[in-house]
């Protein structure tokens, strides 16, 4: 009897679906490059729709954010900001259902 292979999704194929699954639902996303000179911990992407703002980090099942990434979750959040870590659509649907 032989075991399922069931593949763990990378960071990429997570970001994929999630960035295919907020333009399906009618969100405007886009992501944030970092690169040399930029702010550190800046999230992956940044939905918006109907007033709403989400700071989304993707992680896979066993990332885990830097110390960069958290200090930019205190910053949003001290502000009334919505950031999450989020690791599936599932996730994504999850907050997208949330009233605020």
């Amino acid at each position: 009897m032989s075991k399922q292979y069931k593949p763990i999704p990378n960071e990429t194929s997570i970001k994929k679906q999630i960035k295919d699954y907020l333009s399906y639902l009618g969100w405007y996303s886009f992501p944030l490059m970092q690169g040399l000179g930029s702010q550190k911990g800046l999230p992956d992407r940044i939905a918006i729709k109907d007033s709403r703002v989400l700071f989304l980090e993707i992680k896979t099942l066993k990332g885990k954010q830097s110390e960069g990434q958290i200090e930019f979750e205190k910053i949003i959040k001290s502000y009334g900001g919505e950031y999450y870590v989020v690791r599936s659509i599932e996730d994504v649907d999850k907050i997208i259902q949330k009233k605020v």
